[in-house]
């Protein structure tokens, strides 16, 4: 029965491309993680699936009957739960999904000047974002003073537009 959902999750993710997809059907359709009882008797597991979970599931090799140690992957006395042909089709969505959001630009990469600013205190400003109406982004550069971890000496921190600042 395991081996089937984990077959069954696998072929999700290929119809539907998505991790986050993927984790959405799986809820609604009330599949959870597996449940094991702890040497003291609590059970852990049967919770709903994390996207991380999701994607460390269908990178395990161990569903291609394989074993992994110090990264090197060895024939394991196991069968195989999951087709060669299913594994490599995850595995190719998954790269490319990771080259995908590899090569999108991040928000903080249209701060130009991050790093460079210093407020009138000689404190480096940092970037901030927040999103306006209409999902318009908001940039500003902020002293670091704003840090909560940070002693801040009752000094009242200094946010500038980050167009006014460049």
């Amino acid at each position: 029965e395991e081996a089937e959902q984990v077959r069954d999750i696998f072929r999700r993710y290929v119809e539907l491309g998505s991790g986050i997809a993927l984790r959405r059907e799986l809820r609604r359709d009330g599949i959870v993680s597996k449940r094991c009882p702890s040497r003291s008797g609590k059970e852990r597991g049967g919770g709903e699936f994390s996207c991380g979970a999701l994607y460390y599931l269908l990178q395990n090799r161990l569903y291609l009957g394989e074993i992994v140690h110090n990264g090197v992957c060895y024939a394991g006395d196991h069968e195989a739960i999951v087709s060669t042909e299913l594994y490599d089709a995850v595995s190719d969505l998954l790269a490319a999904r990771r080259r995908k959001r590899r090569e999108q630009p991040t928000r903080a990469a249209t701060c130009h000047l991050a790093g460079l600013v210093y407020d009138a205190l000689g404190e480096p400003m940092g970037t901030s974002f927040s999103y306006g109406r209409g999902g318009r982004l908001y940039r500003y550069y902020v002293s670091g003073s704003l840090d909560p971890n940070r002693d801040s000496q009752g000094r009242r921190p200094i946010r500038v537009s980050a167009g006014a600042v460049e």
